[in-house]
Order: C-alpha cells, then structure tokens, then sequence
C-alpha cells in the first residue's frame, strides 16, 4: 500500500502556500506528493534511503525538511525534480559520505544544513553541475577529517557566505579547495566555523591569514608556532602572523 501524504494543518489559506508534512511512521517518501505544494515536510520517521527520483517532480517546491528520518544514504539523482527547492534540512540523519552528483537536480539551491551526521567522506562534485548560488553549507559536528583539494573548485560555490565545519576531525585545509578566482573572496565575506577540529597550525595554512574578506567566527588562543611564518601566496609573500586568532578550542592545538 503506497503510503500516504498528509496535509499540514497550518496551510496558509490567505498567501495561497501549500504545506504538507508527514510525521513518523514512513519508512519510504510518499509517492502522491501533491505537485503543487510548496512547502514540504517529512521528519522524525525511518526512512533508510532515498532512492532517484524519490519525490518526483515537484516544480513550486521551495523548501524541503528531511531531518531526523535515520537517513543513511541518497542516491545520485534523488532530488532531481526539486529544481526550485532553495533550503534543505538533512541534519541529524545517518550519512556517511556525499558523493559525485548527490544534490543533482537542486538548480536553485541556496541552503544545504548536514549537521550532526556521521559524514567522513565529502566528494567533488557532490554539488550539482547545475547549482550555482549555494551560499549556506552546514557540516558541523560529522567526522571530516580530510578534505579534497579541489573540493570548493565550482562555480556553484561563487556565493558563499557560511560554511561550518566544527566539531569534526579536520587536521588542515588546503587552498587548492578554492578556484582561484575565489581564493581572497572579496565579495561575500566568507564566515568560516573550524573550532574543535585537530588543525595543526603550521606554514600550510598561511592562505588562511591572508584570505581577505573571510570572517573567523571564533578566538583567539595563543599559537606561537604560527607566528612569523612565511608563505607565498598566490604569488606575494607575506606573512603568515598568528593563527591562533581563527581556531578556538578548550584544549589548544597550535
């Protein structure tokens, strides 16, 4: 029996928007999803996977809450149909890895929250090659430790304005991660969250300290083997100072 799709009580009559939640008790995405709705809510149930295709297409959908279903993996191309879809809300789930093509079909995508997973491995391409205004990546509290030099390398990417990555197992960050035209982030102001990671400050992460227009969200601590150090990049040497200022932790790493 296909199961059911529930109308949210809360329906906002007077602006039109169509909401529809399904709370507890899925074990799969319901398969008459209205085509029309806008708002879409399915959380708190046991829903495994997410198979391609799993919403069909749902061309008014702008937001979509999928937290907390004990989702442990997504299939390439399960949220091709959801091209309007500008939030999404996978936190607390069960995932291990985003890889190539996981977020296909997101044109419109601004906010992607993967918090408090059990994220270890991140892929290039995990953005759609479609996406292209992506300014809010959450990936707080997984258990990251590396990530791909190329990773940031899209044009998906140009619009970021916060990316989380605390509370993981981070030991440094590359600044190859950045197409090159991105590297000093001029425009947005890149917030940047990396407290409670294992970074080991040395001259590798020099690009960090002369990242203009990023905003480090915690500090400072003491760091004196990150002081006067030297670094050529991209192409002017200048000096590394004190990284201490962009890492904060209970127990200091530098």
């Amino acid at each position: 029996m296909a199961q059911q799709c529930v109308p949210a009580r809360n329906a906002n009559e007077y602006t039109g928007r169509k909401y529809y939640r399904v709370c507890q008790g899925l074990t799969s995405i319901p398969l008459n999803l209205p085509y029309d709705l806008v708002e879409m809510t399915i959380t708190y149930n046991q829903i495994p996977s997410l198979q391609a295709n799993a919403f069909g297409t749902l061309a008014a959908c702008d937001k979509a809450w999928l937290h907390d279903n004990g989702i442990n993996s997504i299939a390439t191309n399960a949220f091709v149909g959801l091209s309007r879809v500008t939030y999404l809300y996978l936190q607390r789930n069960n995932l291990v890895s985003l890889q190539q093509g996981i977020f296909n079909g997101l044109d419109s995508i601004s906010l992607i929250s993967l918090s408090n997973n059990k994220i270890s491995q991140v892929s290039p391409g995990f953005l759609g090659p479609s996406s292209t205004g992506l300014g809010f990546l959450y990936l707080s509290h997984n258990r990251i430790s590396y990530m791909e030099p190329e990773i940031f390398n899209h044009y998906g990417f140009n619009k970021l304005q916060q990316l989380w990555l605390d509370n993981n197992a981070l030991t440094t960050l590359k600044w190859t991660m950045w197409r090159p035209e991105m590297r000093s982030i001029h425009n947005n102001g890149l917030s940047l969250r990396l407290e409670e990671n294992r970074i080991f400050c040395n001259a590798s992460l020099c690009w960090l300290k002369n990242t203009r227009g990023v905003r480090w969200m915690y500090g400072p601590i003491n760091a004196p083997s990150c002081t006067n150090m030297q670094v050529v990049w991209p192409d002017v040497e200048i000096g590394c100072g004190d990284l201490g200022m962009f890492f904060y932790s209970e127990k200091p790493f530098c």
